[in-house]
């Protein structure tokens, strides 16, 4: 206390730094990786080169019965799933018109290959994470409620479309870590007083529990 006043410490919050640079990092690294060819921007799951996940990744998953976005993940089904999942996700190949057939056999190989010396424990929740660092700059209930009156991608399709006159073919393979990001900006540009939340104020909000139960 001086002068009559009393002057409190700012709050220290024991790994904020570091979440807000990975924050920051992750941000600028999705749109960094628009339009890369050479691959120096791909995202790796236990050694998977994969691609930014996207509305159309989305819908395969849920139409294919993804246990990573829709169900429970079995133990016996585990391997199976990581298969299905990587074969929507993982960076394609370069090949050439006969190598057509073989293909997807050849990629189920290389998968297995691939993650054989790896944890699948780890493994499934390295997909868990970048299912979740997608989806970190989202708008609260985009994941949708119980009751739809169209699809998540439908909304996708007419922010972008109504925004950047993009047609849905394309708006489907725009990287949602890009999506949910304009989404923020647009929102800030329409009302400056706007409240906005970053996936590090979890942190805080973490820290703030931890000392209220001590």
């Amino acid at each position: 206390m001086t002068d009559g006043q009393t002057y409190l410490r700012p709050l220290q919050v024991p790994g904020i730094e570091e979440a807000v640079r990975a924050e920051n990092e992750q941000r600028d690294m999705a749109f960094l990786a628009l339009g890369d060819r050479t691959g120096i921007f791909n995202e790796q799951i236990a050694g998977v080169p994969v691609l930014p996940f996207t509305a159309r990744h989305l819908l395969w998953l849920d139409f294919t019965g993804s246990a990573f976005t829709d169900g429970e993940l079995f133990a016996d089904a585990v391997v199976d799933e990581i298969i299905k999942f990587f074969r929507v996700v993982q960076v394609p190949p370069p090949r050439r018109w006969w190598q057509f057939r073989v293909a997807p056999v050849k990629q189920n190989v290389a998968i297995m290959r691939t993650i054989r010396h790896e944890d699948l424990d780890a493994t499934v929740t390295a997909i868990r994470n970048y299912i979740a660092d997608a989806f970190a700059d989202a708008p609260a209930g985009a994941g949708g409620s119980d009751k739809k009156y169209f699809s998540f991608a439908a909304g996708i399709c007419h922010f972008l479309g109504k925004k950047y006159s993009m047609p849905p073919v394309a708006a489907l393979d725009v990287p949602l870590k890009v999506v949910f990001q304009l989404m923020k900006a647009s929102r800030k540009s329409k009302d400056a007083n706007a409240v906005l939340f970053n996936p590090s104020d979890n942190v805080i909000a973490r820290h703030v529990r931890s000392l209220s139960t001590n």
